[in-house]
């Protein structure tokens, strides 16, 4: 048994598949249907069209945060337990992401190593933020820190 309420996040889903069952369970405890989550999306001024949302869930991707928070309000989660739903989401959309494989040859950030190029790639993604936010704006500026300490140490 789980001290949990129904409302909150699984903890630390590792990946979207994880999250995306996550937002299924609420979904089920709240017994509501997807028409029945797009009404109450639109009585408290969220957009959430049912078909958008049944299109989300057939998949294992993490959807847009837009929509993670309309849907978790929709279900009845106090705005805790949506902030809390809405945090999973950012560390799962900026999670560290693992460079390509390369060789030296035919890369030409090869020579600056491969942690420079995950530092670059997450850096493009948190940049690239549908919803820029102080989360978002802080991690930016850690991993342009990131990979400022790295240049210095790499000379």
């Amino acid at each position: 048994m789980t001290d949990r309420t129904p409302g909150t996040p699984p903890p630390g889903p590792r990946t979207p598949a994880e999250f995306v069952a996550g937002l299924r369970r609420l979904k089920a405890w709240s017994g509501l249907t997807y028409r029945q989550l797009e009404a109450r999306a639109t009585a408290a001024g969220d957009c959430l069209p049912y078909s958008t949302l049944a299109s989300a869930f057939g998949r294992n991707r993490l959807p847009r945060r837009e929509l993670v928070g309309a849907f978790t309000r929709a279900c009845g989660c106090r705005p805790e337990e949506t902030a809390a739903w809405l945090d999973a989401h950012r560390g799962l959309a900026t999670q560290a992401v693992t460079a390509p494989a390369a060789s030296p040859g035919d890369d030409p950030v090869w020579p600056l190593g491969e942690e420079l190029a995950v530092l670059g790639y997450r850096l493009v993604m948190a940049a690239a933020s549908r919803t820029p936010d102080p989360a978002t704006e802080a991690a930016t500026r850690q991993i342009i820190g990131e990979l400022a300490d790295l240049a210095r140490r790499r000379g």
